[in-house]
C-alpha cells in the first residue's frame, strides 16, 4: 500500500528533479522480454529524450509503452537517532518520478538539435562546445536515434519524515545537523518544507534558484568574492557542509556558510547583511546561530579571514593571530 503522505502534486519539484538526474531508468518489452536500461535523458518541452544507436538500446522499442523511473538518493538515516537498539527505524529520505508512455522516433533534425542541446546544457554545463543547431552536425543528428516520452500523469512521492511525529523529526533534525555531512544541511531544509516546518522567521539552510541569485548580486560587490559568478557560488555553497540564510521570501537579508577543512578545524566564510538589513542586529544573530551549530560547538577551532571586522568577531570568542590586511581570527575551545 502506498503511503498518501509521500505523494507530492508539485510541478517545481519534479521538473527540478528531471533537470539535475544524470541518469533514469526505463522499462520496456522487446518481444516477450522485458528489458530495463539505465539511460542519459533531457527533458524539453513536456517530453523526456533519450539517445542510441539505431542498433542497439531503445531502437527497437518505438511505439512500446514503456515506463520510466528518475530517483534522487537525499539521505541515509541510522536507526540509532529514533531508537538506540532497534533496527527497522532505519531508512533513506528520497524524492523519485515515475511516468508511463508510448515511446516515439525523433525524425526532425530541429528537434533532435533542441533535444540534444538541453542535454548538453544538463551534462556540460560550461557550454564549451559549438552549438547543436551548427550544420556540422546535420550528418551525425541525421544518423543519430532519438526517441521521445510524453511526460504525463507523473507520479512523484517524496519521503522526508512526514510519517513521523514531530518529536520523532526532531530527533532527525539533530541527527542530520549534529553529522553535518555534505548534502544534510538541504535535507533538513527539504524536510522542514516537506513537513510545514520551515523557521516562522525566515532562516534557511538552503537557498532555492531566486535567493541564490540575489546572494551573488550581493557578495559579488563586497571585496572578498568582486565578481564572483552564479555557478561559483553554487559550487561553493554545494560543498559547504553548513549554509545558514536570513530571507525574506525570495528576497536575500543575510547569509554565512561553513566549510570542515579538517574534522577538527571549520572554516567560517562569505558572511555578510544586505545593506538595508544593517544596523539592526541581524550580523551578530546570524552568526550567534551559526556558531551555535551542533557540530560548530565540538569543533577545536574555527577559522576566518576578515579586512575590517575583527571587533565584530571578538565578541564570538575570535582572536586576531595574523595582522596584516586580511586579517586571519580564530576561535578555540578550552
Amino acid at each position: 500500500m502506498r503511503r498518501q503522505e509521500f505523494q507530492c502534486k508539485e510541478r517545481a519539484v519534479w521538473e527540478d528533479l528531471l533537470s539535475t538526474v544524470k541518469i533514469g531508468h526505463i522499462a520496456f518489452r522487446r518481444g516477450e522480454n522485458l528489458e530495463i536500461l539505465p539511460y542519459n535523458f533531457s527533458y524539453l518541452h513536456e517530453h523526456l529524450y533519450f539517445h542510441c544507436s539505431p542498433q542497439t538500446g531503445l531502437a527497437g522499442a518505438v511505439g512500446s509503452p514503456a515506463k520510466f523511473l528518475a530517483y534522487h538518493e537525499v539521505a541515509w538515516i541510522p536507526s540509532t537517532w529514533r531508537h538506540p537498539h532497534l533496527a527497522c527505524p532505519a531508512t533513506t529520505y528520497f524524492t523519485s518520478l515515475t511516468l508511463s508512455g508510448r515511446l516515439l522516433a525523433v525524425e526532425s533534425l530541429k528537434e533532435k538539435a533542441e533535444a540534444l542541446e538541453q542535454f548538453m546544457r544538463k551534462y556540460q554545463p560550461d557550454q564549451a562546445y559549438t552549438p547543436l543547431s551548427d550544420k556540422r552536425y546535420h550528418g551525425p543528428l541525421s544518423a543519430l536515434f532519438v526517441l521521445k516520452l510524453k511526460v504525463e500523469s507523473p507520479v512523484l512521492k517524496r519521503k522526508m519524515g512526514q510519517h513521523l511525529t514531530p518529536q520523532q523529526r526532531e530527533k532527525v533534525y539533530d541527527g542530520l545537523r549534529t553529522r553535518a555531512l555534505l548534502g544534510d544541511r538541504v535535507v533538513a531544509q527539504a524536510m522542514a518544507e516537506s513537513n510545514d516546518e520551515s523557521d516562522p522567521q525566515g532562516w534557511v539552510e538552503s537557498l532555492n534558484p531566486a535567493q541564490l541569485t540575489n546572494l551573488v548580486k550581493l557578495i559579488s560587490k563586497s571585496y572578498w568574492a568582486e565578481g564572483r559568478s552564479l555557478s561559483e557560488q553554487a559550487n561553493l555553497n554545494q560543498s559547504s557542509q553548513l549554509l545558514l540564510a536570513k530571507c525574506d521570501s525570495q528576497k536575500l537579508l543575510a547569509f554565512a556558510r561553513v566549510t570542515w577543512v579538517t574534522p577538527r578545524v571549520a572554516y567560517l566564510a562569505d558572511v555578510i547583511v544586505s545593506p538595508e538589513a544593517r544596523g539592526k542586529g541581524l550580523g551578530k544573530a546570524l552568526v550567534a546561530r551559526v556558531m551555535n551549530h551542533p557540530r560548530l560547538r565540538k569543533t577545536p577551532k574555527v577559522i576566518l579571514h576578515t579586512k575590517d571586522a575583527q571587533s565584530f568577531y571578538t565578541q564570538f570568542g575570535f582572536r586576531e593571530k595574523h595582522g596584516d590586511e586580511n586579517s586571519f581570527m580564530e576561535r578555540q575551545l578550552h
